[in-house]
């Protein structure tokens, strides 16, 4: 396909769900209502729909859905988008606005009270995920923070999360840069 038309229309992450109808927030909700299952599966489904009309920053939202449901309410089966939201990042080619995921990742994870819990360390683990993989997005200078290892997520992460979420997160942190 020339670069002219790539540029018209987003390659599918073959990491999501293919979808076929046009979606919207309003899928969430009616998932919603049918279970945590329904939700983490119409969520990455949305991602996927998103990301194919050009809107980069709500696809990530979207991704976000699934990621920060709890995982007692998720089937065994299930396992965590890592490696898609990776190819989300490394397959961004400037078309739609993607905002600064970076930033939005740190404030996430220094927002959430308390010890380090679920939906902390996953946070963190998606900022480590952006920036291994679109370093030259910039930090936020005001927020001073050390951010944890990303071992020590990945501990979290098996320990609290979907089965293998920490190895997964680790797989994914090292993937190579070329998409």
């Amino acid at each position: 396909m020339p670069d002219s038309m790539e540029k018209n229309h987003p390659q599918a992450c073959p990491l999501l769900p293919p979808v076929e109808v046009e979606m919207s927030w309003r899928d969430l909700q009616a998932a919603r209502t049918k279970g945590p299952g329904e939700l983490f599966q119409a969520a990455l489904r949305y991602t996927q729909f998103l990301w194919l009309n050009k809107q980069p920053a709500r696809a990530i939202l979207a991704l976000c859905r699934a990621v920060y449901l709890e995982p007692e309410h998720l089937p065994a089966s299930f396992s965590q988008p890592w490696s898609a939201y990776v190819w989300l990042l490394r397959n961004y080619d400037g078309q739609g606005f993607l905002g600064n995921p970076r930033i939005s990742f740190l404030h996430q994870a220094t927002r959430f009270r308390g010890p380090p819990d679920l939906k902390k360390a996953r946070a963190w683990a998606l900022w480590h995920l952006t920036v291994r993989h679109m370093p030259e997005l910039p930090t936020d200078p005001s927020v001073k923070v050390s951010e944890p290892e990303a071992d020590a997520l990945a501990i979290i992460l098996n320990e609290k999360g979907l089965q293998g979420e920490g190895t997964d997160f680790l797989k994914a942190l090292e993937e190579p840069g070329d998409s």
